[in-house]
């Protein structure tokens, strides 16, 4: 089966799946835990610099395992290859040299990019929810034993774990 460009549990920067509508996704699981006497808990992760870190190399993969064309592959390669960075110290510069990681920040293109470089994120197990936004992940899960809630979280965080 073929995965789309965002995975479904991936809020940001799409239609119809803004922040507060993540929120609420959160705050509805919880309340369902409430009604059946079930306690809830959730983890949440936040990856540093996030964006400045999508390998170019990685993404260019991906973009080709989700079976998009060539020729955008190839505008999306040029996009974010073609950057470079210098150094100053007071007057003196360094070379120029290749930024060959991180997805330019500001444009709706770069949180699209950084959506396709987390689409193989691991999905968890049976009872463990994945939310994602933008560059914020979390898991959550519910039972009426608090056991078998740490028990399914810590499995799909060391999943997780592996997998960055």
């Amino acid at each position: 089966m073929k995965k789309g460009l965002i995975t479904n549990e991936q809020f940001g920067c799409r239609p119809n799946h803004s922040c507060p509508q993540q929120a609420l996704r959160l705050v509805e699981y919880i309340l369902e835990g409430f009604k059946s006497k079930n306690k809830t808990v959730a983890v949440f992760f936040e990856v540093a610099k996030a964006f400045d870190r999508v390998w170019h190399v990685g993404l260019i993969h991906k973009l080709y395992q989700l079976e998009l064309p060539d020729r955008l592959i190839i505008i999306i390669h040029h996009y974010i290859s073609n950057c470079h960075f210098t150094f100053q110290l007071v007057n003196t510069y360094s070379s120029m040299r290749p930024i060959r990681a991180g997805v330019p920040q500001g444009s709706t293109l770069s949180s699209l990019l950084y959506s396709a470089h987390v689409n193989d994120i691991p999905r968890p197990s049976t009872g463990v929810q994945l939310a994602l936004f933008a560059d914020d992940t979390e898991l959550f899960s519910q039972s009426n034993c608090l056991w078998n809630i740490l028990s399914r979280l810590q499995k799909a965080i060391d999943d997780m774990t592996e997998w960055f």
